[in-house]
C-alpha cells in the first residue's frame, strides 16, 4: 500500500472518499481564485459569519454529507479560506505533525505546546474556530496539509456534537495530541 494511500485509511475518518477528497481540493483552489470571496471570508471571526458567505453554498454542494452540519461546514470553508498553500502531493503528514514540525532545521516547533494544548481545549465552536485561526496565523508560508485539517475539523464536529462519551482513545484530541507529541518529542530538545 502507497504511503499516500495508507495515510488517507489511517488519518481521514470523514473525508474517506476520493471524490470528497477532490471535490474539498477543488472547492479550496476556486475558493483562492477568487481573491474577493476569499478575503470575505477571512474575515469572518464566526462560524455564523461565514455561514452567509456563497462560497459556503458552493462546498455543502460539493460535501453534501455535511448538509446536517451547517456550523461545522462553515467551520471548514472559513478554516480554510487561511490557507495559503497546500500540501497535495505529500498528504502523508498530518496537520497535527505539521504543527511540530519546526520551520528550519534545529529550530523550535511551529507551534507551541501550551497553543496547541489551548487548541485541544476548545469547549466550543467559536473557540475551536478562533484557536485555529491563530494557529493558522504562526503557520503562515507553510504548506497545509488540508485534507487532515478539513478532517479534523468534522470529527471535532462530530464529537461535541454527541451527547455519548467516544470510546477511549478513539476520539480528535487523543488522535492530534498522539501526533502533535510524536513530532514534538522528535525536535524538543534540537
Amino acid at each position: 500500500m502507497s504511503e499516500k494511500k495508507k495515510f488517507k485509511k489511517q488519518f481521514l475518518k470523514e473525508l474517506r472518499t476520493e471524490e470528497a477528497q477532490q471535490n474539498l481540493l477543488k472547492w479550496w483552489k476556486e475558493m483562492r481564485e477568487d481573491k474577493g470571496e476569499c478575503a470575505r471570508l477571512r474575515r469572518c471571526e464566526t462560524p455564523m459569519e461565514v455561514a452567509l458567505c456563497k462560497s459556503v453554498f458552493r462546498l455543502r454542494n460539493l460535501l453534501p454529507f455535511l448538509n446536517n452540519q451547517p456550523e461545522t461546514l462553515a467551520t471548514v470553508a472559513g478554516i480554510l479560506s487561511h490557507v495559503a498553500e497546500i500540501e497535495e502531493n505529500g498528504a502523508s503528514t498530518s496537520f497535527a505533525k505539521q504543527l511540530a514540525r519546526p520551520k528550519e532545521t534545529g529550530g523550535k516547533p511551529l507551534l507551541s505546546e501550551h497553543r496547541f494544548q489551548k487548541l485541544m481545549k476548545s469547549r466550543d465552536r467559536e473557540e475551536f474556530y478562533q484557536s485555529l485561526r491563530r494557529v493558522l496565523q504562526v503557520m503562515r508560508n507553510q504548506k497545509i496539509n488540508v485534507l487532515s485539517l478539513a478532517d479534523g475539523i468534522i470529527r471535532w464536529g462530530c464529537e461535541h456534537g454527541k451527547t455519548a462519551e467516544l470510546p477511549a482513545g478513539k476520539g480528535l484530541n487523543f488522535f492530534w495530541s498522539d501526533e502533535f507529541y510524536s513530532e514534538y518529542i522528535k525536535h524538543e530538545n534540537k
